[in-house]
């Protein structure tokens, strides 16, 4: 039902903005747009507060993030920093909505790369549902630990149950990593302390894939090379690997806690979820390898310039 409100409510806005800039929405002074849906509850919002909120936010019609698939989101208030929400946080109370609007246009500016991704003209459109309120002091770690913990039992569940629907056979290790071994290598175990080098394929569990070093379309060929326990890599990744020899094969799949966590950097990977790496060790080596010396070239002596 919260999820219908606030798709809704990006609707309006797109709706009005588009007709008529109408009187309904308001300007800050740095010219951000907004509208405020009020409620009928009379507790405001301070500086020095944490909001508890749902937050979607879209480019045009594609939505970019939607707290709904994930956990709330929990927001200081205090500093306001120009063309931004934070400037219109202090004029909400509990459970108000808010929808801004801003033009990438002033994004690119900023940050001209921005336009491999978006273009000229394109509208951020976000909307906040306030939730909840945590005075000056109040802590609110245990609430967000909370949200996260239901989140992950949900992702963890989807994972067994992917599982069992493909009928994997897979181990679990210690820590709730599951490996599928289709070769489990021979030689040097991949270990505390050990360099190894991986070939990887990453895939959410639809199938998207996110990464790869083998795949003809991915960027790059060369073999992943790390220290495992240097936490160099999601620690799932880290573990799934300890379980093969030189030469392994197989896959690696890693739960929501283990995995990249409520702040993946992939458009592909949505907060908590769980991912599958088909990984095949090459290398497994000892240590990693000291870092080569730039030797300076000795400088030639004309001899005979010398004598003279």
């Amino acid at each position: 039902m919260k999820t219908v409100t606030s798709s809704v409510l990006v609707v309006l806005a797109v709706i009005m903005i588009a007709g008529c800039q109408g009187t309904s929405f308001e300007k800050t002074k740095s010219n951000l747009v907004y509208k405020i849906y009020r409620s009928k509850d009379t507790a405001t919002v301070r500086n020095g507060e944490t909001m508890k909120v749902q937050v979607i936010q879209k480019i045009n019609d594609s939505t970019l993030f939607d707290s709904h698939q994930t956990t709330p989101v929990y927001l200081p208030v205090g500093q306001q920093r120009p063309y931004d929400a934070s400037e219109v946080f202090t004029k909400l109370r509990l459970n108000d909505s808010l929808v801004t609007v801003q033009m990438m246009d002033s994004f690119i500016k900023q940050n001209p790369r921005l336009l491999q991704r978006f273009k000229n003209g394109d509208r951020i459109i976000t909307t906040f549902k306030v939730l909840h309120i945590y005075k000056q002091g109040e802590n609110y770690m245990a609430d967000q630990q909370k949200d996260q913990d239901a989140v992950i039992a949900l992702k963890d569940k989807e994972l067994e149950d992917y599982i069992a629907k493909n009928k994997i056979n897979a181990t679990k290790t210690a820590n709730g990593v599951y490996v599928e071994i289709t070769n489990p290598g021979q030689g040097a175990q991949a270990d505390t302390g050990k360099y190894v080098s991986v070939m990887y394929k990453g895939t959410t569990l639809n199938g998207k894939m996110f990464d790869s070093n083998t795949d003809s379309s991915s960027r790059h060929k060369e073999p992943l090379q790390f220290t495992i326990g240097k936490r160099e890599m999601i620690p799932g990744f880290d573990e799934g690997v300890r379980v093969f020899k030189n030469g392994g094969q197989g896959r690696i799949f890693v739960p929501a806690k283990l995995g990249f966590g409520p702040n993946p950097n992939s458009p592909d990977i949505k907060p908590f979820d769980p991912v599958i790496f088909e990984v095949k060790l090459i290398d497994v080596a000892d240590k990693a390898p000291e870092p080569q010396q730039l030797i300076k070239p000795q400088t030639k002596v004309d001899t005979a310039q010398r004598k003279k």
